[in-house]
């Protein structure tokens, strides 16, 4: 079926409707009359009548499959709106609260709808991209909006989010909101904050003029630009901004918006180039790496551990701000110890052990702000 609504409630319990679209048996035979099936529903949904099936997902129950424990859906992101999936379901006592009677013993997803996405957006929309390109992200967002519209009213969910933002506005005080918890990553006024005082990190760490040489710094997962605008103003560094995303362009053709344009030329500025590629171990990579004065990553996700890595091997200094773990996507990251890579705390460790000259430092900023860096 394909998922058109979803919940999950963490490690333990989550809940999925499937628009129906196939049922087997236990004995794998298709069964067509699947309106008379114990747990499978009729509703309306935007004038179309679909046969929808309510499930639970509970773990350390008796019939979820403990073998799938890596697949329970442990937040919403990985019960993607428009996911077509095949689960094995068996029918339990409905509880007083959901009602549900189905529970999932074990599922997969078949088609992920983020990767159909970003296929549809890769290279601006074109048919003739190599693998790694950019992504238009109007397109890709787009295709993941539609995937939620299908199926649920847009005007209920806005009104959901406004009341739940103005009751959290309600609970958290003017002293709370200054510095929040380390997980937390802040509004637009906190990332440009955090932009800001990495930037003069960098510079103070490792000076204008070594940021200057070569082709200049490369910014790697740098989405907008942030932190190379404010190298660039700060001292006027040259920057190559790495992220597959493409965001919407100026009436110039550049990747940064035109406030940000004239902040860089009020100071005479270099205006910061972008590369809309992802940044892996690749000929392209190694050559961009090669010609360039520092590595950073302002909280750079997945690529942060191929910063480090490819600098190092390259004899470049970097700073990088790690911020996601990501275990179940390296699950082969291993501790000196032979523990397993899972807390933030094991992942800044599992980096420092990769070489004796790393120093490390926090930056007082929202979110994460341990900084790992190399100074030649």
């Amino acid at each position: 079926g394909i998922i058109i609504r979803r919940k999950s409630f963490g490690k333990f319990l989550a809940f999925a409707t499937l628009k129906v679209l196939h049922v087997e048996s236990d004995d794998g035979a298709a069964i067509n009359n699947d309106e008379s099936i114990d747990g499978i529903e009729i509703e309306n949904i935007r004038d179309e009548s679909i046969k929808v099936l309510k499930l639970v997902f509970q773990r350390k129950s008796n019939w979820w499959n403990s073998q799938f424990d890596d697949t329970f859906p442990t937040k919403n992101s990985l019960l993607p709106y428009g996911a077509k999936v095949r689960a094995v379901v068996c029918t339990r006592d409905p509880d007083k609260m959901s009602g549900y009677k189905q529970a999932v013993c074990s599922w997969e997803i078949l088609v992920h709808p983020r990767i159909e996405a970003m296929k549809n957006a890769a290279c601006g929309g074109r048919d003739d991209c190599d693998e790694g390109e950019g992504v238009l992200l109007s397109s890709y967002l787009e295709s993941r909006t539609a995937e939620y519209l299908k199926y649920n009213d847009q005007s209920n969910h806005s009104n959901q989010k406004h009341s739940e933002k103005t009751i959290k506005k309600k609970k958290i005080s003017t002293e709370e909101t200054n510095f929040l918890s380390p997980s937390h990553h802040g509004d637009k006024k906190a990332k440009s904050q955090r932009a800001k005082l990495f930037a003069r990190f960098l510079c103070d760490t490792f000076g204008p003029d070594l940021l200057k040489q070569h082709n200049g710094v490369l910014d790697i997962a740098g989405g907008k630009g942030q932190l190379s605008v404010e190298l660039s103003i700060l001292g006027q560094i040259p920057c190559t901004v790495i992220d597959p995303f493409i965001r919407g362009r100026n009436v110039d053709g550049k990747f940064l918006p035109n406030k940000e344009i004239k902040r860089i030329k009020k100071v005479e500025g270099v205006i910061p180039q972008h590369i809309a590629r992802y940044f892996k171990r690749n000929e392209e990579c190694f050559k961009l790496v090669e010609q360039c004065s520092c590595l950073a990553g302002l909280h750079p996700d997945q690529p942060t551990e191929d910063i480090l890595d490819l600098a190092i091997l390259y004899n470049k200094p970097f700073a990088i701000i790690p911020c996601c773990v990501y275990p179940g996507l390296f699950p082969n990251r291993k501790l000196i110890s032979g523990e397993a890579v899972e807390s933030y705390q094991d992942f800044i460790q599992y980096l420092l052990e990769k070489d004796d000259r790393l120093q490390t430092t926090t930056l007082n900023i929202e979110g994460k702000n341990r900084v790992i860096y190399l100074k030649l």
